[in-house]
């Protein structure tokens, strides 16, 4: 049986999504238990698996309102995730003036302006995370600067 091209790579893709999904499942699920549900109750007996489930079932849940393909949904993400630690990231990496509430201020005014560029369907014309980081780069200026 012969596979054709098109078909391989989809099926690639996938496989990568499904990896990063499990790894983000588990992820999500010891930030529950360890972080969010042990230090509020102590002797609690929630356990890693059934976090992990919980999160894997809502998200299930969730993507079912959504009306986007899994392709668009995975290149959004990866938008939204560079809108949001690539201001901060380069930041550091560059040896800028910031502070820790510039950092934080930079990570969410690219988050803002990312799903704001995207609820306006301005990503046809350009890709949301440039928007993003733009505005996660001024806003560490200004805060930095300011404070």
């Amino acid at each position: 049986m012969r596979l054709e091209r098109g078909g391989g790579v989809v099926a690639d893709i996938f496989a990568t999504i499904a990896a990063t999904s499990n790894a983000l499942l588990v992820a999500v699920g010891q930030s529950l238990t360890r972080d969010i549900v042990w230090p509020i109750f102590p002797n609690s007996r929630l356990r890693l698996w059934s976090a992990s489930a919980l999160a894997g079932l809502v998200t299930m849940l969730l993507s079912l309102l959504l009306q986007k393909s899994v392709m668009t949904m995975a290149l959004s993400s990866v938008a939204l995730v560079g809108a949001g630690v690539a201001p901060a990231v380069l930041v550091r990496v560059a040896g800028w003036r910031h502070t820790g509430s510039s950092l934080l201020g930079a990570v969410f005014a690219g988050l803002i302006v990312a799903i704001g560029w995207m609820m306006a369907s301005l990503d046809g014309i350009v890709n949301e995370a440039l928007p993003g980081i733009l505005t996660g780069l001024l806003a560490n200026y200004g805060i930095s600067r300011y404070r």
